[in-house]
């Protein structure tokens, strides 16, 4: 998960300094986020293309594409960030 690697998921809200990664606990409870990982899912996995690594997440990723291709356009003044 992540850039750490841990051996299981609930060694991210350990609270032991081998493991310490304290923005885990404080972001969401640990249940909390096991009922997410457990129940969101954007794939099928029956008939996933295990090739393509980012297959679980395809169908959302293209959208934020099309959606960042709608609404942005390269070289256009970005007003958002006060420039």
């Amino acid at each position: 998960m992540g850039l750490v690697k841990l051996p299981s998921i609930k060694d991210y809200w350990r609270n032991r300094k081998l493991y310490s990664i304290p923005l885990a606990r404080t972001v969401m409870p640990r249940n909390r986020f096991e009922l997410i990982l457990k129940f969101v899912h954007f794939a099928d996995n029956q008939t996933a293309d295990t090739d393509d690594r980012l297959y679980k997440i395809k169908d959302v990723l293209n959208m934020f594409i099309k959606n960042y291709q709608n609404v942005y356009t390269p070289g256009e003044k970005d007003v958002s960030m006060g420039h």
